[in-house]
């Protein structure tokens, strides 16, 4: 079922994989840092794609439906509502890694409803924040239709919400999608997606840049289709207000047209940039107005990847702010140099690869440009790309070890001549939803019930890779391992016969510790239904 949802439109699989290099037996290991809240645990790491726009409508959707996939919810509706006179909650431990996620360091909270068989069913997920180390995070689907091979969307509302944290919470990721027939062959897909640039670069200010997309798609159950995404990109330097209301730095319309195959492709751009605005007044203050950036034909399938952003963290799991050599030998021996600087770092030769097929060229690096340039010319890359974990060993003749993260990485589809897509189609610029698409109805409560013991382990046929420690084990509900009194599906600490409630999920049960972590949230930072979005040149904005 699983590999199902991962095939959604084909294109749209991750490349990330979290893989832990061996490392001797005086190096610094990630088990040497104990203090859960640092840095190294609570950076989010992510996949995109290269051809980001396309990811927006695809990419998120598809992980979302796999990670559904993953907490066995139609097995679980109603779940001991019998013995309880209510639905209680579950806990899931789910393969992120899998659904082209980032592993996070806590389980998923679940909790599933439905009125009778006929009903939709409504799906929740939480996952804590606080100690353990990351963002509190909400969902909500409510199904109709599951997803299939024929309609790989499904018939469903899915609301995503990420927060920046527990103490003076506020929105730094909102998704939203539904799908509906609007034929026996027909579903059509709309999806609105915000996020504060703090996602994509952790050594940003929260609320100092921001993204929006949103996307209108007509999907046929013959796998082709046809839509419009639009991207918008806020910054100060176009202005200093934000989403919604903000004037966007960049704004896109991306026209597409796809068949089972191959996906065809324009991009229209508006450009503002406040201090040159009065130099461009013929064109409504836009240094570009409905900039053909180009039409595109890519593969839908078999991408490679490379990574756009690595973390770098010191021996207490800080991230790093110093500039330093290094040297990283992997896994068969070979020793690099590195030359880091922050957060990141460079490699003393860089490698040409080609956007296309991500193949080496060959070229001098002096001669491989395109890099900021979409996918035409060729990649100037990093010689090598560490795992996730992989140690570093400063050699500027200071004594330091460090860790690195894969905090950014992308897939990139490859590019054909645009003649291998004469078959399709690109329609009219379709209306996509704006900022009133997050309506009321769709702002998440992080008020999350009360559960027990892990019940679902999506690593029970591969402990090995449990990344939580819990190698692939589960609880039964219904027996009571620590011998409290209390059933395991209510015991949130099934080990220990002292206690069994833990409010906040850090691990620590009530009665020892000190603080709840309970979220107080408002929403008011992203629920704006009085703000007037600004109307770029090719928008085709709607209010729905």
């Amino acid at each position: 079922m699983i590999s199902m949802f991962i095939s959604v439109l084909k294109m749209f699989r991750s490349g990330l994989l979290l893989v832990s290099l061996p490392i001797s037996t005086f190096g610094l290991e990630l088990d040497d840092i104990t203090d859960k809240s640092k840095p190294i645990f609570t950076d989010i790491a992510i996949t995109a794609q290269h051809q980001y726009y396309i990811g927006t409508i695809f990419d998120s959707l598809n992980k979302y439906l796999c990670s559904l996939a993953q907490n066995r919810h139609e097995k679980h509706a109603n779940f001991m509502k019998k013995e309880n006179a209510s639905t209680v909650a579950y806990l899931a431990n789910l393969n992120d890694v899998e659904c082209g996620m980032a592993a996070r360091s806590k389980p998923r909270i679940v909790l599933a409803e439905q009125k009778d068989p006929s009903s939709e069913m409504v799906v929740q997920q939480w996952a804590v924040g606080g100690t353990g180390g990351i963002y509190p995070y909400a969902m909500r689907a409510k199904v109709v239709e599951e997803a299939s091979q024929g309609n790989p969307f499904g018939i469903m509302e899915f609301d995503i919400q990420v927060l920046s944290g527990i103490s003076n919470p506020e929105t730094v990721y909102k998704f939203r999608s539904t799908s509906s027939y609007l034929d026996s062959d027909i579903v059509e897909v709309k999806v609105a997606m915000y996020f504060d640039n703090i996602i994509v670069d952790n050594e940003l200010e929260l609320n100092s840049a921001a993204q929006f997309f949103a996307a209108n798609l007509e999907h046929r159950l013959d796998d082709s289709g046809s839509g419009t995404i639009v991207s918008k990109f806020f910054s100060p330097r176009a202005d200093d207000r934000l989403y919604p209301e903000g004037i966007p730095l960049s704004f896109r319309a991306i026209d597409l047209a796809y068949n089972d195959q191959l996906m065809r492709y324009k991009v229209t751009l508006d450009s503002y940039i406040a201090q040159y605005a009065e130099y461009f007044s013929d064109q409504g203050g836009y240094a570009n107005r409905q900039y053909d950036e180009g039409e595109f034909c890519i593969k839908r399938s078999d991408p490679w990847t490379y990574v756009d952003k690595f973390g770098i963290y010191d021996a207490q799991g800080d991230q790093n702010t110093e500039q330093f050599t290094a040297s990283y030998t992997s896994s068969d021996g070979t020793t690099y140099s590195l030359i880091v600087n922050g957060m990141d770092f460079s490699t003393e030769t860089n490698i040409c690869r080609s956007w296309s097929d991500g193949s080496i060229t060959g070229e001098e690096t002096e001669n491989c440009s395109g890099v900021y340039r979409g996918i035409s010319n060729a990649a100037n890359l990093r010689s090598v790309e560490p795992p996730d974990y992989a140690e570093l060993v400063r050699t500027d003749g200071v004594e330091g070890r460090y860790l690195i993260r894969r905090l950014l990485t992308r897939n990139v589809f490859e590019q054909l001549p645009i003649e291998d897509c004469a078959s399709l189609t690109i329609g009219a610029t379709k209306e996509a939803p704006n900022h009133l698409f997050f309506s009321e109805e769709s702002l998440l409560s992080f008020s999350w019930p009360r559960t027990g013991a892990l019940l679902i382990n999506s690593f029970d046929d591969n402990p090995e890779d449990d990344p939580l420690g819990y190698n692939g084990a589960w609880y039964l509900p219904l027996e009571d391992s620590d011998q409290d009194g209390v059933l395991n599906y209510l015991d949130a600490l099934p080990d220990n016969p002292a206690e069994s409630l833990d409010k906040d999920y850090d691990g620590l049960g009530d009665e020892e510790d000190s603080s709840d972590d309970l979220i107080i949230y408002d929403h008011s930072d992203i629920y704006l239904p009085d703000a007037v979005e600004h109307i770029s040149p090719s928008s085709a904005q709607g209010d729905s």
